[in-house]
Formats: structure tokens, sequence, C-alpha cells
């Protein structure tokens, strides 16, 4: 049987299709990061279907809004607001109905045939891929089996990138305060190292521990302790500043990188710390219970030095003014006894 010619170029893009995919998945699917993802499907998109540009949409999660995280062929400072799920746009539409949309629209230029095919993982749609031509070129049926089958793979693909980013973020937060964890804390912090030795930038860090917490934990229970540590955490993230880096090391320590500060600004963030620490206090079943913790600093010039190196030179200093008693040992209601300074009925 032979085919005739139309059929003979469809056989031969389904053909091409399948080899391209087949080639895409394992990369798509091993990608960690967004970019060179995103760039893999607008390339495989381009390589087999003519098109003037090519916009990938994500749902955001807190609203179900697309938002567009490729704009490839769009002329330069266009922009695409996010799109509401609930409209008529054609993304809203392919949204909705779990089934590719198209549309013929005319433009100043003359006009164009849009394909919008949405992202389906697990059974819920997240997201679209939209492809323009001219108005002239309609999508064959082979082109969009093509699309389908890419945006499935696209789908799975931004599913799985989340998914690593979400269980990478978990194994560097600390689950009790959202902290950085210690592992996360130090990664950061070698960082703001490095950047500092490039921008010839000091770099200060600060350790706080928290006064009497095992005290409170053994007089009113853990509960009663972990409240005291997620008010801390709160304090420091309050009175840093964005560019800082805030973690909680274990237990009753915590720890804040200082970006750029020198010895100077950081002993002054030292002390309005402490201050606001040992001012602060936290309500529990068994009354208010102070959060003064006592508070170190070290300070380094920009060059060579680790963070765990200044972290040591910061818990010297730290311990150094808990064990001379300069440090904020007393809470809100300076009553003596068991967790002396610690509870306020």
């Amino acid at each position: 049987m032979q085919l005739d010619s139309s059929s003979a170029d469809n056989l031969r893009f389904d053909l091409r299709a399948y080899e391209r995919l087949a080639e895409l998945l394992p990369r798509l699917l091993a990608e960690d990061a967004l970019e060179p993802l995103i760039a893999a499907i607008a390339d495989a998109v381009e390589e087999l279907i003519p098109c003037s540009a090519v916009l990938l949409f994500e749902s955001r999660e807190a609203d179900g809004a697309l938002m567009p995280i490729l704009m490839r062929g769009l002329s330069r400072g266009t922009g695409r607001a996010p799109i509401h799920p609930d409209g008529d746009s054609l993304e809203a539409l392919a949204l909705a109905s779990t089934e590719p949309v198209l549309s013929r629209r005319s433009t100043p230029s003359g006009g164009e045939t849009i394909a919008s095919v949405p992202l389906v993982v697990r059974g819920r749609a997240t997201g679209c891929l939209t492809v323009h031509r001219g108005i002239d070129q309609v999508f064959l049926d082979e082109e969009l089996r093509f699309l389908a089958r890419l945006a499935d793979m696209a789908a799975m693909s931004l599913d799985n990138v989340q998914a690593r980013a979400k269980l990478a973020e978990l194994a560097q937060t600390d689950e009790l305060t959202g902290l950085l964890n210690r592992r996360g804390f130090f990664a950061a912090f070698d960082r703001i190292l490095a950047q500092g030795a490039r921008d010839g930038r000091c770099t200060s860090v600060l350790t706080v521990d928290v006064d009497d917490l095992k005290l409170v934990n053994d007089e009113f229970g853990h509960p009663a302790g972990d409240a005291v540590l997620v008010s801390v955490a709160e304090t420091l993230t309050r009175r840093t500043r964005r560019g800082d880096v805030v973690g909680r090391l274990g237990g009753d320590e915590f720890a804040v990188v200082l970006s750029g500060a020198t010895a100077g600004a950081a002993e002054r963030v030292r002390e309005e710390l402490e201050r606001q620490l040992a001012e602060g206090t936290v309500q529990t079943p068994h009354g208010w219970i102070g959060t003064a913790a006592s508070v170190g600093a070290a300070s380094a010039e920009p060059g060579r030095i680790e963070g765990a190196t200044l972290v040591a030179s910061s818990d010297r200093d730290m311990y150094l003014r808990k064990n001379a008693g300069t440090g904020s040992l007393t809470g809100a209601s300076g009553e003596e006894g068991a967790g002396a300074g610690r509870v306020h009925r």
C-alpha cells in the first residue's frame, strides 16, 4: 500500500516528533533547574513547529492565576500580566477544559493563529503551553498531538523540579521555627563570605544562646520551651535586614549573619537584639515567659575565612559575656527562684 504525499508527510512528522520526545524526556526529568528546563521545551517546539512565539504559564498555588515563566518570541518590552483562571483568555479556557484550545485573531500586523495546550499532572491542570503562528498557518492534527505530548512531559518535569526544590528547602529548614537549619545556615553563610571577599566587604556574625531554656523545659514542659524558641526566631527575623541570614543551629542556639557589617555595626546590632530579647515575653498556659538570651559577636575582614570559624569566635564572645554576667539574663518579671526572671503570671 502506497501512502499519498500528505499521509507520508504526516508520518514523517510523527516519526520526527517521537524521536525528539524520546530524546528530550530523560533530559527534562533529570533537570533540577527551571531555566534550562523551560528553554529545552521552547527549543523542541521551535524545532518541529513553525511559530512566531512560545509561551509557558504556570498556575500560581495561592490563587490559581497563570503566571508567565517563558515568553519567547514576543517583542522586547511586551509583558503579560497574570491570567485569572476564571477569565475568558485562551489559556484560562484550556486550563478549565484540560483540552487544547485554538483561536484565530486579528492583530495590527495581520493576525495570528494560537494554540494553548494545558499542562496536566495527576489529573490537575498546572499550567499552559501556548504557541503563536501566522493567521494563514493552521495547526495540523499531528502538530497538536506533539504539543499535547510535550505539554504532558513539561507538566511532569515542572512538577519534579518543584518537588525537588521543596525537598531541598525542607532539608535546610528548621521545622519548629521555619528558619534555616544548621546545614542551610552554613551554606548561606559561606556564599555571603565568598561574595564579601569578591566585593571587599566585611562580614559579621552574631550567635544567640537562649537563657535557661533547659529550666523552662524541665519546669513547664517542652511546648513552653518551643514557644520561647519560636518567639526568639521571630524577634531575630524582625530585627534584622532582608539581606541578613538567620538560622537555628540547634537546641537553644541561633545565629545571624550580618552581610557587610563592620565590628562596630555588629556590636550595635548585638546590643539591640539582646535588649529586645530581654524585654520579650511569650504567653503559655503557665503564664508569660521571658525570651532573654545572651548574644555574642565576631567580625572578619574580607578574605579567606570559613563560616564555622567565625561562628566559633562569636560563640566564645557569647559565653564570655554569659559567664561574666553581662548578658541579658533578666526577663519580664525579675522574680527569683526556679526559672528566675523568666515567668510572669
